[in-house]
Parts: C-alpha cells; structure tokens; sequence
C-alpha cells in the first residue's frame, strides 16, 4: 500500500517544477503559522473577559491594547491567507500545463507525434503551400 501512495506522491511531485516545489512547502508554513494566528482570537477575547472587563471599573484605554492586537492578527491572517490560495493556484496552473503538455505528446513506434486538442479542432491549421520547382506555390 505504501508503495502505491510513494509513486503516486512521486508522480504529482515530478509535475511540480523547483519553483513550485518551493512554493509547496511555503503553503505548509503558511497553514501552521494561520493555525497559530487562527488560535490568538478566541485566546485574546477570553482573555479580555477574564482579566480587563471582570474589574470594578473597566477603562476603554485599557481594551484598546487587546483589540487593536485582535485586528491586527486577524488581518495578517487574511492577508497570508490570500497569499497562500494565489501559491496554491499558481501551483495548480504549472501543474496542469506540465500535464497537458506532457499527454499531448504519444509515442508510437519511437515516433512522436502530435495529437489533435480541442483548440486544433475548432480552429484549424492552414495548410502549408507545397513549393515548386523554384520555391514558388503551384
């Protein structure tokens, strides 16, 4: 069993060029560290119940600190998270180009040849004029 999940992670990591492999590994960090930033809120917002608003006397300066922390944090979070579906989706793209690139190509016979897409289909290709005897059209 785990031989098949190592060829099949071997075949999806051969689509990926170094720079998208890079790009892989980025998105991992990016998912721990948004894990992280994910936690900060409901810890933050406890915390502001627990400690600053169980007092007698509750200061509006005294909340500022917290929920500009609380802003901040989840706007890092957006932003990174944004970052990490355009790695993604880029990732995806070069991923699927290699692909498409690599299945249009069929060997037959040690002979390469081209097979038709939907593009060729709908838009075909002019046929080259066969030259003469003098490099001219008959």
């Amino acid at each position: 069993m785990s031989t098949k999940s190592e060829k099949m992670w071997k075949k999806i990591f051969d689509l990926l060029p170094s720079r998208q492999k890079l790009g892989f590994f980025c998105v991992l960090i990016i998912l721990g560290v948004s894990a992280v930033l994910s936690q900060f809120t409901p810890l933050a917002i406890g915390y502001l119940t627990d400690s600053v608003l169980a007092g007698e006397q509750v200061a509006f300066w005294s909340v500022v600190p917290i929920l500009i922390a609380i802003l901040a944090v989840n706007v890092i979070n957006e932003i990174i998270k944004v970052v990490r579906r355009l790695i993604v989706e880029d990732t995806a793209t070069q991923a699927e180009k290699k692909r498409a690139a690599k299945s249009r190509y069929v060997t037959a016979a040690g002979t390469a040849f081209l097979l038709p897409q939907p593009y060729d289909r709908q838009y075909p290709r002019q046929a080259q004029p066969q030259s003469g005897r003098y490099g001219q059209a008959d």
